[in-house]
């Protein structure tokens, strides 16, 4: 393991500051707070210096991740992981912050272009893979303040099904002024110490920091001699859909997660030692979780919830919680809930009230629970002996799966500037039809930029849904897609087919509308003016949370984030929890919308031409403008219309790799056959030549490729799933067998894909 978080860098200072009960809030310093209610947040203070002056130009989240990775490690040199899973909510929104102040201010920032390249979530995790040599695939989980668990509960499941060995995992914030003004927005931050399960709580404060598991199935730690810290043996995902912020304030939501939990570990509630709760100290969550905890468990579970000495540090709170629920296990030791004066009267709980207890700890449940009605749980254990066996009982160590992950195709969906259906889009790109571009204005600046629009009709009946009334275009743009994905499977989903349907998002921007939106309030009038409506809307599941609520999905719901690549990682992700027993049916859906401020932020990246105003059609000599739209199928664990296979991303840290990653892509997929058709992500950019390359090489005799963004625009987060869907609609059109998608990202990742068609 690896940790950094306010309570000190490190495992030997963090089990220190648990067993001390120490308060690690502070008084903010990176940003002002003289507008906001609450004035302090757990800091991390303890960074190590950069090692490099590379490293000194990255992020501090960047920073985090590589204490991390480096402590993890040091502690078991030999790990090398088969992939990585991290959790995280806002990426390095501090940087995003300083660009678009700049914009306002009308100030040319030298640095704009690394500002932006450092901004998205994957990089953090990117640059600690690269600061100790790893090259391996990458999915980034952004579901709110689950994310953590989110990220250890799915390595673990990929672990115990034998589809990976090692997997590294875990999640990361830093602090922001946008998201710490959007708690203060709400009134969830306090102005108090933070008093998680006390009569008297008044809210909670942000915190920051990253934490790193290395998972590996226990045949092969053994073989090794790996140091083997404690076991994961259970993990729960449950989405209650009442609010985008609230919990349901039965419990239902935390309950379901904490008793597939249990179940998935083969465990009764007699036989967990600890709790390590959510616990954010707002008067919604602990109600929602202390109910669900005094059901489950009475009071014979001692509970208790670390944030009070740390703050709520997001998407990394449940990756830092697992490692404390691990230094537990093995210093014999339960972490304190400080701060309390008087326990809740409400729920009859066993609260580790303000001192560290000394106790024999073999089994801990963590608890984390976020926007979007998403909730997680895992179960830790003690690791057992050579010859004897854990609480749960398993003794197996399931052999690595062969051959390739496989998505069965059941039903497809698209919305985009030439259709609002997979057919519409396919026949208007088959007639040479471009997308017909509009005029976006950067209202500071007066720049202007040409790009396509999905046309608002497209929607409009989307509009009268109560959980998108208020919603993102991005959300409307995923709902439209996803709906159409299921009425064209045929498949009529029953409260008991509901219970085994996962929604799976991806996204590249998330909702970037009301994201600047929301910020330029807080530039232009002071974090007072910050709306409350607004915030709920700017996180990246937000999309697949108000999907998931109008399909009355309970279990699985998953927001992945990434680059031009995320729709093909969000499909294996799919084809993953079909392969882990997690789901039966998983609908898969990545959007993309658009706004001045993301069009600004290409434009300094170099991804888009500089000048394309007054441009009436695309044309792609120097890249393609922006695009918005949706794409959507639907997995089924039973054959369908067609079956992808995946050669999985590949990782490059410069642009003078991607050629070469893409080329690795290619080879991977190429012995699945030789395809009828090819739809290429080529987007007239630095990508394309690296794309030609690697298909001139594999598939010389290979009919010019189909390029779909050459006449849509560049969709980012949506392009590569759009792509599966266009390539579908081709093979029903023209009875061909397979077709290969190629899909370069922007931000150190290719990937590619093989589609093939089954049966109509």
């Amino acid at each position: 393991m690896g940790v950094v978080s306010p309570l000190g860098r490190g495992l030997a200072a963090t089990d220190a500051a648990l067993r001390e009960g120490r308060d690690c809030v502070s008084v903010v310093t990176a940003f002002d707070t003289s507008k906001c209610r609450s004035k302090t947040a757990g800091q991390v203070t303890s960074l190590p210096e950069p090692a490099s002056k590379r490293e000194a130009r990255l992020h501090r989240a960047s920073h985090m991740m590589i204490h991390a990775v480096r402590e993890m490690l040091a502690g078991d040199p030999a790990f090398k992981p088969d992939a990585m899973i991290i959790g995280t909510t806002s990426g390095g929104m501090s940087f995003g912050e300083e660009f678009y102040r700049a914009q306002v201010s009308g100030k040319r920032l030298r640095n704009r272009a690394a500002l932006v390249a450092n901004y998205p979530p994957q990089k953090a995790p990117m640059d600690a893979m690269e600061a100790v040599g790893f090259r391996v695939p990458l999915q980034i989980i952004a579901n709110a303040c689950a994310s953590g668990t989110n990220a250890i509960g799915h390595a673990f499941h990929l672990v115990h099904a034998g589809l990976k060995r090692r997997v590294l995992c875990g999640g990361y914030d830093a602090i922001s002024e946008m998201v710490y003004v959007g708690f203060d927005s709400l009134q969830a931050s306090t102005t108090e110490k933070v008093r998680p399960f006390d009569k008297a709580r008044t809210g909670l404060v942000l915190g920051e920091g990253a934490a790193l598991l290395a998972l590996e199935d226990l045949e092969s730690a053994l073989e090794r001699g790996a140091p083997i810290l404690a076991e994961i043996t259970g993990y729960g995902i449950s989405t209650d859909n009442h609010h985008l912020t609230q919990p349901h304030p039965s419990g239902i939501g935390p309950e379901m997660a904490m008793r597939r939990a249990l179940d998935d570990a083969g465990l009764t509630p007699d036989e967990v030692d600890y709790i390590n709760a959510h616990g954010t100290a707002t008067q919604f969550n602990d109600a929602s979780e202390g109910a669900a905890i005094a059901k489950i468990f009475g009071a014979r579970v001692p509970v208790s919830s670390t944030k009070a000495m740390m703050g709520h540090s997001l998407g990394a709170a449940g990756a830092i919680e697992a490692v404390f629920g691990v230094l537990a296990i093995r210093g014999g030791f339960l972490p304190p809930n400080i701060n309390l004066n008087e326990r809740d009267p409400a729920w009859d709980l066993d609260i580790v009230a303000n001192t560290a207890r000394d106790a024999r700890v073999e089994c801990v449940v963590s608890n984390s629970f976020g926007f979007g009605g998403t909730n997680a749980s895992i179960v830790i254990e003690a690791a057992r002996s050579e010859t004897g066996v854990n609480r749960s009982g398993r003794i197996e160590s399931p052999q690595p799966r062969r051959g390739a992950m496989i998505a069965n195709i059941i039903g497809t969906g698209c919305v985009t500037p030439l259709g609002k259906s997979a057919g519409e889009t396919a026949r208007r790109l088959r007639a040479g039809e471009r997308a017909p571009l509009t005029e976006v204005r950067n209202p500071e600046s007066g720049r202007a930029f040409s790009v396509a629009l999905v046309p608002p009709e497209f929607t409009a009946h989307l509009t009268r849904e109560p959980r998108l009334r208020r919603a993102s275009a991005i959300s409307l743009l995923a709902a439209a897609a996803g709906t159409a994905a299921i009425a064209d499977s045929g498949v009529q989903f029953s409260l008991e087919k509901k219970s085994r349907l996962a929604v799976v998002s991806g996204v590249s921007s998330g909702g970037v509308h009301y994201t600047r939106r929301f910020y330029e309030q807080i530039v232009k009038q002071g974090a007072n003016a910050a709306s409350p409506l607004l915030f709920p809307e700017t996180v990246y599941n937000a999309p697949a949370s108000h999907l998931a609520a109008m399909l009355g999905v309970d279990g699985a719901t998953y927001t992945l984030v990434g680059d031009g690549t995320v729709g093909l990682q969000a499909l294996e992700f799919g084809a993953q929890l079909i392969a882990t027993g997690d789901a039966d049916h998983v609908l898969v859906v990545t959007a993309e919308e658009l706004d001045w401020i993301l069009i600004e932020a290409h434009r300094a990246w170099g991804l888009v031409p500089s000048h394309v105003q007054g441009s009436e059609k695309i044309c792609a000599s120097r890249g393609v403008p922006l695009a918005e739209g949706a794409a959507a199928v639907l997995v089924s664990r039973d054959a369908g219309n067609a079956m992808v296979t995946f050669a999985g991303s590949r990782t490059h840290f410069s642009r003078a790799e991607a050629p070469a990653a893409m080329e690795r892509a290619i080879a991977e997929i190429a012995h699945r056959g030789v395809p009828d058709g090819i739809v290429s992500g080529a987007n007239g950019t630095w990508a394309d030549a690296g794309i030609e390359h690697a298909i001139t090489r594999h598939f010389p005799n290979a009919q010019p490729p189909l390029t779909p963004k050459r006449a849509l625009g560049e969709c980012l987060g949506s392009g590569a799933l759009l792509q599966v869907v266009i390539a579908l609609e081709e093979l029903r059109r023209t009875g061909a067998k397979r077709a290969l998608i190629t899909a370069p990202g922007w931000n150190q990742q290719a990937a590619a894909a093989m589609i093939a068609r089954t049966a109509f």
